[in-house]
């Protein structure tokens, strides 16, 4: 059994899984700009896959309940 009134860590060279690592990224503001305009393009022809996707979809269930809604009609002129 550990005690945690026991422990001692060393502030100044924690253990390598308690060290919190910063790593500073350092890019031009070209690049940045550029990267991020990318990243809108790429994010906007996601989007509109993504909403292409989605109105298959939505039509698909249209016709879905088209058809069950003529089934019913079907049934109950039958009857």
């Amino acid at each position: 059994m550990i005690q945690l009134s026991s422990l001692e860590i060393d502030e100044e060279n924690p253990p390598p899984h308690l060290r919190s690592e910063r790593k500073e990224l350092r890019f031009s503001p070209e690049r940045i700009d550029s990267s991020h305009d990318e990243k809108v393009i790429r994010d906007e022809e996601a989007a509109i896959e993504f909403t292409d996707a989605m109105n298959s979809f939505m039509n698909i269930e249209i016709l879905i309940h088209a058809a069950n809604v003529k089934a019913k009609w079907r049934k109950n002129e039958e009857k």
